[in-house]
């Protein structure tokens, strides 16, 4: 009788225990589909030479020619580019349009795209007065909002990292919520960049114990302090060790961390990188190039700067001694690379990307006075000149790390940079 007992429970929890495996089996060939089909969706496999071709010939069928700078998101999955029309070549009669890589389809913009941080586009129109807030995240262009400018002139428009708020410098500053409901920030001057809390803001204000130059008429205050105002208990506090010539762009070195300040105008650009938690600044120096020779690396949180860098005793008519570098800098404003130019005169650098271990810079060739891309080895500091070049500067960005869409002359075209010699 026990025996047939014991037999009987031994088949009773074979059965559980088959049973448990089956629905453990089947949830884990549940959650492996899932993962697959997440993993398709957020590493979508793009044809870039296909639909680049496509672009073109939708460009070409409205008699428009492609001009300015490539403008990409940061998913790669969309480009806007401004046109011209090739018969007149009136810069006043400007259409932008936005290509979605993934779809093949054009979208026209009535208006310039002012900001583009994730899924949200920044468009302002300066014939209506009005800047509209665009969503993407459907594919299409949704209106969020408005916002009127007015005549007031120049605006920004800095997209809070959950999107839902925006801080727009302008007369001040404004903050602008999804539903349209505007509130204005009269403590500071110019917001720059959001913490990661979507509550604070860092930005700038001019120093009220200034002396007042005439050529603030110009340029616009020429003593500024960096200021950090938080929107939950409407204070500003400023940052006496930070003093900002003329600013012109602040970006995270490391979010929430390290703060880098640029400033500067015209051919000038000087910069400087602020540890928040230590309330410490760390000068880089000043370059010339402003901000195009100037690339941050934020996913390796580095900054990449090429340009003519100027010693503190710099000076035009007694001390005109200056040195063509690429410079590296990391955390802490440590100095990662450097590459020194021997020949100061042969090439002037513009714009600069870092992919993997390869540095690939635009330069024009002073002795041929022809444009070119050109590649540095980061390992062994080898500079060459690559076969794409041209007699007309052109612009370059990069797709992926080995594909890079490059637009000169009435067209863009695509490279496989494994390919390029």
């Amino acid at each position: 009788m026990k025996s047939k007992r014991f037999f009987l429970i031994t088949i009773l929890l074979l059965i559980i225990g088959f049973g448990l495996f089956f629905i453990y089996g089947n949830s884990k060939k549940s959650r492996d589909i899932e993962k697959f089909v997440e993993g398709n969706v957020n590493n979508v496999i793009i044809d870039y030479p296909a639909q680049i071709t496509s672009l073109n010939a939708k460009i070409k069928d409205l008699n428009r020619t492609p001009i300015g700078s490539i403008e990409l998101s940061d998913d790669r999955q969309y480009l806007a580019t401004d046109t011209i029309s090739p018969e007149t070549n009136d810069y006043n009669d400007i259409q932008t349009y936005l290509f979605d890589i993934r779809e093949g389809t054009l979208t026209e913009i009535n208006g310039t795209i002012a900001s583009w941080s994730g899924s949200s586009l920044w468009v302002t129109n300066y014939e209506t007065k009005v800047a509209t807030w665009y969503n993407l995240e459907n594919r299409i262009l949704e209106v969020i909002t408005n916002f009127p400018i007015g005549n007031e002139g120049y605006y920004t428009y800095i997209v809070s990292p959950d999107e839902q708020k925006t801080a727009v410098s302008g007369n001040g500053v404004s903050i602008i919520e999804r539903d349209g409901t505007i509130s204005k920030i009269s403590e500071i001057e110019s917001a720059y960049v959001w913490t990661s809390d979507n509550t604070t803001l860092y930005g700038t204000i001019p120093n009220p114990e200034r002396e007042i130059i005439p050529e603030e008429e110009y340029y616009g205050p020429l003593d500024n302090l960096l200021v950090k105002y938080n929107l939950d208990n409407r204070q500003t506090v400023i940052i006496d060790s930070v003093d900002v010539d003329s600013p012109q762009d602040l970006s995270w070195l490391e979010q929430d961390i390290q703060l880098l300040v640029n400033s500067g105008f015209d051919d000038a650009s000087f910069d400087q990188v602020y540890d928040i938690e230590n309330q410490i600044i760390t000068d880089i120096g000043e370059t010339s190039g402003a901000l195009s020779g100037r690339y941050l690396d934020e996913k390796n949180q580095e900054l990449v700067l090429i340009g003519e860098f100027f010693p503190e005793d710099f000076d035009y008519n007694t001390n005109p001694v200056f040195t063509n570098e690429l410079r590296v800098y990391g955390k802490n404003a440590i100095l990662d690379y450097q590459k020194i130019f021997e020949n100061n005169l042969e090439f002037i650098f513009f714009s600069i990307e870092q992919v993997n271990n390869t540095f690939w810079i635009l330069a024009r060739n002073q002795s041929t006075e022809t444009y070119g891309l050109m590649k540095l080895d980061r390992d062994n500091g080898s500079l060459v000149m690559t076969s794409l070049q041209d007699d007309q500067n052109f612009q370059f960005a990069f797709l992926n790390n080995t594909t890079v869409i490059i637009q000169r002359n009435t067209e863009f075209e695509i490279f496989d940079t494994k390919k390029i010699q």
